[in-house]
């Protein structure tokens, strides 16, 4: 299979929510959570559920949530 990268995409959620979800599914351990530009740490900032959706540990402001992942 070939494999995809989607960069800078903005997840699906509502403020004040801890789950995101995204647009594809993507390949476990292989997403790059990014929040107002600083990258955040796979299990200590946020986890991965399924492979569509992420949740944060603690929710974040209502600021900008970027993903890139692998598909």
């Amino acid at each position: 299979s070939i494999d995809f990268e989607v960069l800078y995409e903005m997840p699906t959620g509502y403020v004040g929510c801890v789950r995101y979800t995204t647009i594809y599914p993507f390949k476990p351990r292989r997403t790059s959570v990014y929040l107002n530009g600083q990258k955040l740490i796979l299990g200590l900032d946020y986890v991965e559920n399924e492979t569509t959706s992420i949740t944060f540990m603690i929710p974040p402001e209502p600021d900008s949530i970027i993903i890139d992942y692998e598909r």
